[in-house]
């Protein structure tokens, strides 16, 4: 079975959160009701389409978690690393609206996933991705033979 991959960048924030953000304002739960609706809105029609999906996003709150899984089966993984890290990631990151000065609101309104694959950031960014990738196929394996009755 041969697999096509096709790589989208999509911004879904309406241009008032992206300029909120700009200006180092976090959002509010009701400023990210469309980010969300819009990015499950993606999810389901991919999944209608029997297609696969990645979505990076911050998904900060288990009630956003529910809002972007509702009707869809989700894999979560979690990117968790030390704030000092990611905050140097974002220093050094160009060209984004979401400043590094706004990573102390993101850490002060998550909420932990229990349900996540959990990979360190530590790591390189390549090695990150090598670490997840090796996971889901482990897990779609474990998976298939569960089913076959093995």
């Amino acid at each position: 079975m041969r697999s096509t991959v096709h790589f989208s960048k999509a911004i879904l924030h309406p241009a008032l959160n992206v300029e909120k953000m700009s200006k180092g304002i976090p959002l509010t739960d009701a400023d990210r009701a469309p980010w969300l609706a819009a990015i499950h809105a993606r999810l389901l029609d991919s999944f209608t389409r029997g297609e696969c999906l990645i979505v990076g996003c911050s998904a900060l709150k288990q009630s956003y978690r529910t809002v972007l899984a509702d009707g869809i089966p989700i894999t979560w993984v979690y990117l968790k690393g030390p704030a000092a890290l990611i905050r140097s990631r974002l220093q050094h990151r160009t060209g984004h609206y979401m400043k590094a000065n706004m990573l102390a609101s993101q850490f002060e309104a998550l909420e932990e996933p229990s349900d996540a694959l959990v990979v360190d950031v530590s790591e390189s960014p390549d090695a990150v991705v090598e670490r997840i990738l090796s996971e889901l196929r482990s897990r779609t394996r474990g998976a298939s033979a569960n089913r076959s009755g093995r």
